[in-house]
């Protein structure tokens, strides 16, 4: 499946910072707990999206299994994907002026200090259902492909699908504010579609 990408804009904010730098108080939670941190306006997005899919129809609980890492956590997790020795057939990336090699049977990561996890923009998306975590479906990827553009967020690669990283820069998309502006209750998913077709 081929997956929507655009230009992705880093907010203001971040941009006297260097990846993986990002001051904590520039992070924010991104509704789904402590740990998961994005920046500004990606996190307010974020936010409204997850809420937005709770209303959907099939009552879709979107979740997430990493988003803010640290230069340090960027450099774990590749260290845990890659190796020196080499590994016929698999991806080859350099870092610190040697070549590493994608270990077979493992997602594969950006190079520490070239992630948009790095910058706060990006989410690992997760699916709960009946309150346990399950991979995201391509049922779901098809319905996020229908709207996730219109709260900000598109997709890098084609071969990670679970992969949503925020493009807008400063820029607040109507979805967000809509959602978050209506008082007593979020926009359901029909509801959504009728103003999204109307325009």
């Amino acid at each position: 499946m081929t997956l929507p990408k655009q230009k992705i804009v880093k907010p203001r904010s971040i941009r006297d910072y260097d990846n993986g730098q990002i001051p904590k108080e520039l992070l924010f939670e991104c509704g789904l707990g402590e740990r998961l941190l994005l920046v500004e306006p990606a996190a307010r997005a974020f936010r409204a999206l997850v809420k937005f899919y709770g209303t959907h129809e099939d009552g879709i609980e979107i979740s997430a299994t990493s988003c803010y890492r640290s230069h340090n956590e960027q450099v774990r997790l590749f260290r845990e994907s890659f190796t020196e020795t080499k590994v016929t057939g698999q991806i080859m990336k350099r870092f610190n002026g040697k070549n590493y090699y994608l270990k077979k049977n493992v997602a594969q990561v950006d190079v520490p200090g070239k992630s948009s996890y790095g910058w706060g923009l990006a989410v690992d998306l997760a699916l709960f259902k009946k309150g346990t975590k399950n991979p995201i479906t391509s049922q779901v990827i098809k319905l996020l492909c229908g709207n996730a553009a219109e709260f900000g967020f598109c997709w890098e690669l084609d071969s990670k699908p679970w992969h949503l990283v925020y493009f807008a820069g400063d820029e607040i998309p109507p979805a967000v504010s809509k959602t978050e502006n209506n008082a007593k209750r979020f926009l359901t998913y029909q509801e959504f579609k009728d103003l999204h077709n109307a325009r």
